[in-house]
């Protein structure tokens, strides 16, 4: 149903799966999905940590995860979150991206390049990763966010 871009129906679906069996990952590992289809990225963000809850090595939860963050824009997040999904699974490059970003939006610009490095040994083009910086440092303008040179 996803796949067909009837995501509301999805949602309805996985709703009544979830309401089955709540301790079902997969269930908020696609319920997480097709919220932050539909652009409701805390939704997506509450249901991706649940799955990862559940599903700790769940590589497709993680990657949808971090999705749902960089949707969701909270770049603020406690570091603590970034680090322990790294712990769970070094082998996912989204997950050293979306915490480059995070970095890079903090100020913590020399945090932001080992990530980088991390995310494109892994697979990731790191240049899809620096222009994600760039574009999400314009977004914030003067937020607060991305005061340089600070230290990682």
């Amino acid at each position: 149903t996803l796949n067909l871009g009837k995501t509301q129906q999805a949602i309805q679906h996985l709703n009544t799966a979830i309401s089955l069996d709540p301790l079902a990952g997969p269930a908020y590992t696609n319920r997480g999905f097709a919220y932050h289809r539909s652009g409701r990225y805390q939704q997506a963000v509450q249901d991706l940590d649940q799955a990862v809850e559940l599903i700790t090595e769940d590589i497709t939860a993680y990657r949808r995860w971090g999705l749902a963050y960089d949707g969701w824009e909270q770049y603020r997040r406690p570091r603590e979150d970034f680090d322990e999904a790294i712990l769970i699974v070094p082998w996912i490059g989204g997950v050293y991206a979306v915490r480059g970003v995070a970095n890079a939006l903090l100020g913590r610009d020399s945090a932001s390049l080992r990530d980088i490095d991390l995310a494109a040994q892994r697979g990731l083009d790191r240049r899809l990763v620096e222009r994600a910086i760039k574009l999400e440092r314009s977004k914030a303008g003067n937020q607060g966010l991305g005061a340089s040179n600070s230290p990682g």
